[in-house]
């Protein structure tokens, strides 16, 4: 009984040790991964004497990596119309400017620019940035 345990304790000292050389390659192949959380979404809402609604939406997001676009789509069950839609930079409060069609969000020239468009009942909306390891 006292070889098995020792056997024991002889593999799961291999098997630490081995952990140990590995855990810098790991933790380094995984720095490399991109990821986003929404800090805060805020919106606010204004009925209108005529009964239009004006909608207003801040989105911040904590990146860790590169990111290009951001997107938000709209159910348009029970919205009789969607227009006067603009998207700016929150921080800066630059407004983005309109392209008709979708860009290619790795174009730098697509930055700072956005786009809508219906698809499957919903009013999409894609705006295209630069952004690298930062809250924004």
């Amino acid at each position: 009984m006292k070889y098995f345990s020792k056997l024991n304790s002889v593999f799961v000292a291999t098997l630490f040790g081995v952990s140990m050389l590995l855990t810098p390659n790991f933790v380094f192949a995984h720095g490399s991964v991109r990821s986003y959380v929404y800090d805060a979404i805020v919106q606010n809402y204004t009925v209108n004497k005529d009964s239009t609604v004006d909608v207003s939406e801040a989105q911040t997001y904590n990146f860790v990596g590169a990111f290009h676009s951001g997107w938000r789509s709209i159910s348009l069950k029970g919205v009789g119309s969607i227009d006067n839609m603009l998207v700016s930079d929150g921080a800066t409060g630059e407004p983005f400017t309109y392209s008709s069609a979708r860009l290619d969000k790795t174009n730098p020239e697509s930055w700072g620019k956005y786009t809508y468009y219906r698809e499957n009942g919903h009013e999409n909306i894609e705006w295209y940035y630069n952004l690298d390891d930062t809250t924004h």
